[in-house]
């Protein structure tokens, strides 16, 4: 009898949050991936966010003195979202060329709620044999002004793949700081966003 109980109490468990993955790491509410309408007042679309980091380089440089960009993000008003994860040693990123080789395969989707943002995003990892592969990662951050989101990270859900090939995966569990700038390079997106 009780081994029938559990069974089914495990039944409706699993049946119950099937369809809820997406949970903030706060409050574990699950998240809506609609736009509010206040959304355009928060963050800024004509440019991209690019992570603050001066840790030291193994040089003795700090990164953000080496890397003219470092882990951008770029949100687009319908609710599309490019995360990089790399950083950019030229001024590459803020040149229109950069981004002609961008797919829709790299777009994500986020959503605000009050004063926090989330991301559900791809990223490439890599698996067995050093080879890459797509996976989709969570990211929330605290949006301070339309200019700077705060601690942003990757929160869990956390993509499933081997830690020993991706030991760097916790660069993106620690929280960042993101800095607004303006640049008119991601207007070639354009298209690529509105697929």
């Amino acid at each position: 009898m009780k081994i029938n109980r559990l069974i089914l109490f495990s039944l409706i468990f699993i049946c119950t949050n099937c369809g809820s993955r997406y949970y903030s790491n706060i409050n574990r509410q699950k998240i809506v991936w609609e736009l509010p309408d206040d959304t355009c007042n928060l963050i800024r679309y004509d440019g991209l966010y690019n992570a603050y980091d001066t840790s030291i380089f193994h040089s003795g440089e700090r990164l953000n003195e080496i890397l003219v960009t470092d882990g951008e993000v770029i949100f687009f008003k319908n609710g599309k979202v490019i995360n990089f994860t790399s950083g950019i040693e030229d001024s590459a990123a803020l040149d229109p060329k950069f981004y002609k080789r961008f797919s829709s395969k790299k777009l994500g989707k986020y959503t605000t709620k009050d004063d926090s943002i989330f991301v559900y995003a791809p990223i490439s990892l890599f698996i067995w044999g050093m080879r890459l592969r797509l996976y989709y990662a969570h990211y929330s951050g605290y949006i301070k002004n339309r200019d700077t989101i705060l601690n942003w990270k990757m929160i869990p859900p956390y993509p499933d793949v081997n830690l020993r090939l991706n030991d760097y995966l916790k660069e993106y569990t620690t929280p960042k700081m993101l800095y607004f700038i303006k640049t008119d390079a991601i207007r070639s997106l354009d298209s690529i966003s509105a697929q």
